[in-house]
């Protein structure tokens, strides 16, 4: 069963009215139309995935999690220099659904591994999680890494290359915003993201890239 999607496409349907442009086509004002980034997966897609859990709502949980940290890559693939790692959390965070976890599984792959950073593990976790009928929601912290790091570069705005990037898929939706426009609006991300499922009433810490990261969610997030 579904969760809501809390602070994530809440928060920025909220700020899109006011801060993204629209764009002009074939005589109308075409807007961005917001959507959840956690896609709804098949059977196909979960085989191609190679997701084989089962037993309890907690052996599942605990499953998925495990296939992430041996199938899946945290940060750039090594000799990737793109930095497209980032595209999950920085797009979704302006523009909700516009890369959704349906599409980060087939796009951001190298040698037999998706990649990415922790919204792109939270979003692929809840959409297995969701497959198996799990309840879960997906948390961020409230910090941002300026917080903990003020001299942190590339909190904010965006390169001609990441746009060139994000122009594909709003190309795909027949709209057209500058790269100015981009640029201007692409906040800072929070600082953190995970999933959580309910087991046994309690929502339970999903998070495979504190095995990279050597980070502790809750105590840093929580506590």
């Amino acid at each position: 069963m579904k969760y809501i999607l809390v602070t994530l496409a809440l928060v920025s349907i909220l700020v899109l009215p006011s801060c993204m442009p629209d764009t002009y086509t074939s005589g109308e004002w075409v807007s961005f139309e917001a959507s959840s980034p956690v896609s709804v997966f098949t059977q196909a897609d979960i085989d191609y995935l190679g997701v084989d859990v089962s037993g309890s709502d907690a052996d599942i949980a605990n499953g998925i999690r495990l296939w992430q940290e041996q199938h899946m890559t945290y940060g750039a693939p090594p000799g990737d220099t793109s930095w497209d790692f980032s595209d999950g959390i920085r797009w979704n965070y302006i523009l909700p659904g516009i890369f959704p976890s349906g599409q980060i599984i087939y796009e951001h792959v190298d040698n037999g591994k998706v990649y990415g950073i922790c919204f792109d593990f939270a979003v692929i976790y809840a959409s297995i999680a969701d497959y198996y009928g799990l309840e879960y929601r997906i948390m961020n912290s409230l910090s941002k890494p300026s917080d903990t790091d003020p001299g942190i570069l590339f909190t904010t705005g965006m390169s001609p290359q990441d746009y060139e990037r994000l122009n594909v898929k709003l190309q795909a939706l027949d709209i057209n915003y500058p790269f100015d426009a981009v640029r201007l609006v692409a906040e800072e991300t929070p600082t953190h993201y995970w999933a959580e499922v309910k087991i046994d009433g309690e929502w339970v810490i999903q998070d495979a890239t504190q095995i990279s990261t050597g980070n502790d969610t809750k105590t840093l997030f929580y506590d």
